[in-house]
């Protein structure tokens, strides 16, 4: 028997346990079930997985984006990969540029510029040659610049010391208190406003960093890297980032006190996202550390088809007026725009969410549907919010308000209590 799921490895110190197969690759590697049946490589797989270094030759180091979502347009990054392994990184997926997979391989086979440093130098010498406008350029994005090996080929100090030839702003985001390692580039900086550092803590539980992030320094570590960085009179922010709800979310408040007591001055925030190939990472660590059961069972709302989310939303706000306040629903909107059509509009939709439903064996969120036409989809909406509802459609109205919740299983509130 074969299976195409992600290989799983019982390893330790790591983020993820999935060999993913890069999304570009086309051939890939499937497992024999009879093999993993077998003791001896099972426990083969439990033991540490060595990090591996590659070089890379690239011509060019700093990237440029024109995203609105990204507050920077350069980026250096001196790594690819990143052996900190956080679960929930969202860089994962940039390793399978390289061939290789976001889960294990994005922690343990780390790319390399030797001549980072270098081609820093070359590409702000050809931008004063050019007359290029001067704008910060952010060490790290895709990687974290002070992760363990940097003590060993110190690229991101090289570039550091180039900046400071050049007299050139820059910018560090860190969650590893080695940046400390470098206070005498970034003091001299800081006297001409050319740096400001943001280091990010997720959490001030030692025993949720080490499962979360395993290779990353402790909270203690980082909050006494804020207090020396900041006494440098270098601008230092706080990033709490990401926030997990139900793991890490509570903890804000305590997070922000500390950094604010240690002198970081600025703080921000990312939510969570599962982009990609980081989602299974980020599932399978769920998974393992909070024991939820029947994960493969699981409907999560990212992963619902686009014509169920169409049918709740079509059906709700076609005018069922299952509630007398017409702004709750929409209906009023959506008729004048479709006018009858608006109701076989939502009909149909409902068919295809059922039809996605059955296939997937989501059989429990049949219920959504059901309660919707026993609502009915042909009531129009009124102009007036006053039509008398009866008490069997006030009670299918509340009832419906239920539908949120069939959209999370159980489990996943086990987690956030």
């Amino acid at each position: 028997t074969m299976s195409d799921k992600p290989a799983k490895q019982n390893v330790t110190g790591r983020g993820s346990s999935l060999r993913i197969v890069s999304r570009f690759e086309t051939v890939r590697r499937i497992d024999d079930e009879e093999v993993i049946n077998d003791p001896e490589y099972i426990e083969s797989l439990g033991k540490k997985v060595a990090t591996e270094y590659f070089e890379d030759s690239s011509n060019s180091v700093v990237s440029e984006n024109n995203s609105p979502d990204v507050p920077f347009r350069y980026s250096l990054n001196p790594y690819r990969g990143c052996s900190h392994g956080c679960s929930y990184c969202y860089a994962r997926p940039t390793h399978e540029y390289l061939g290789l997979g976001p889960g294990l391989d994005f922690e343990s086979k780390i790319v390399i510029k030797p001549n980072a440093a270098e081609l820093f130098r070359k590409w702000l010498t050809d931008g004063h040659r050019k007359g290029r406008a001067v704008e910060p350029v952010m060490i790290s994005g895709v990687t974290d610049c002070y992760q363990g090996c940097e003590k060993e080929f110190e690229l991101t100090r090289q570039c550091l010391e180039v900046a400071l030839d050049f007299r050139y702003p820059v910018q560090i985001t860190t969650k590893n208190a080695l940046v400390v390692r470098d206070l005498d580039l970034i003091g001299e900086l800081a006297s001409m406003n050319l740096i400001s550092v943001a280091i990010s803590v997720t959490t001030l539980d030692q025993s949720l960093t080490r499962i979360m992030e395993p290779r990353t320094s402790a909270p203690v570590a980082r909050l006494d890297a804020i207090k020396q960085i900041s006494s440098t009179g270098c601008p230092t922010m706080v990033m709490v980032a990401p926030i997990i709800p139900g793991i890490n979310e509570q903890e804000i408040p305590a997070v922000l006190k500390a950094a604010a007591e240690a002198g970081a001055t600025r703080a921000g925030y990312v939510a969570l996202r599962l982009p990609l190939t980081v989602e299974p990472v980020f599932l399978d660590w769920l998974i393992r550390w909070y024991e939820i059961p029947n994960y493969d069972g699981m409907v999560w709302l990212n992963q619902l088809n686009p014509w169920f989310c169409a049918a709740w939303v079509g059906c709700l706000i076609t005018g069922l007026n299952m509630m007398p306040v017409g702004q709750l629903d929409g209906g009023h909107v959506t008729y004048t725009l479709f006018g009858k059509k608006a109701h076989w509009i939502a009909q149909a939709t409902i068919v295809f969410a059922v039809a996605f439903m059955v296939y997937l064996e989501h059989y429990i969120l049949i219920v959504m549907v059901i309660l919707v036409l026993l609502i009915g989809t042909n009531h129009p909406p009124t102009t007036n919010d006053k039509v008398p509802l009866g008490p069997v459609r006030w009670v299918l109205g509340l009832a419906s308000l239920s539908i949120p919740f069939l959209c999370f299983p159980p489990q996943i509130f086990k987690v956030i209590q």
